[in-house]
């Protein structure tokens, strides 16, 4: 009986544990992201470089974005903080400068979600090419829910929602080749073409 309560317990605390991941506030990195009414109804999708910062609420694009099937290249700049935002178009160098109306949406495990799985990315049986990842589920207040996480430093690969109200709309991210920090700490300046 002991044995048994021992091996709950343990059970409990590595779920608690897992709960506790706590994503990086600064990084950069490669992203491939959806957005649409629904996951088989994608009406736009961005590939390209993200920075990333949390504790400022920022963030850099640059990127390729595909929209009613017409191509284009951007460098966009959101700075939640002051409520703007700043698209230059790649090829012919245009700015638009604009009010944000979305909140900054940070990139962590929401509250609320619980611990559906661990498992491995890659080969399982050979150590080194493979990575522990926890995913979560879980209605929140932005909609339903869906990521992935690395088990080791809580790094983000695969960030999704799914919100019914007031309209549908369906957002996945994922995210790879992740560096923790911000390598240029000019990022964050509005474009020149923009001043």
């Amino acid at each position: 009986m002991k044995a048994i309560v021992l091996v709950l317990f343990v059970g409990l605390a590595a779920s608690a544990q897992a709960q506790s991941c706590v994503a990086p506030k600064q990084w950069e990195g490669r992203i491939f992201e959806f957005i649409g009414t629904s996951e088989a109804e994608i009406t736009q999708f961005r590939i390209g470089q993200e920075s990333y910062d949390a504790i400022n609420l920022r963030r850099r694009y640059i990127e390729e974005r595909m929209e009613s099937r017409e191509r284009d290249y951007y460098d966009e700049l959101f700075l939640h903080k002051e409520g703007i935002g700043y698209r230059v178009n790649l090829r012919t160098r245009e700015c638009e400068k604009f009010q944000l109306t979305e909140k900054f949406r940070p990139i962590e495990v929401p509250a609320n979600t619980t611990l559906d799985d661990t498992f491995y990315l890659g080969a399982k049986v050979v150590p080194e090419n493979n990575v522990e990842m926890n995913s979560y589920s879980g209605n929140t207040l932005e909609g339903y829910y869906r990521g992935a996480w690395t088990v080791k430093d809580c790094f983000p690969y695969i960030h999704s929602y799914l919100s019914v109200t007031p309209t549908a709309r369906y957002f996945r991210k994922t995210m790879l080749d992740i560096s923790i920090g911000i390598s240029d700490p000019n990022v964050f300046e509005p474009p020149r073409e923009c001043q």
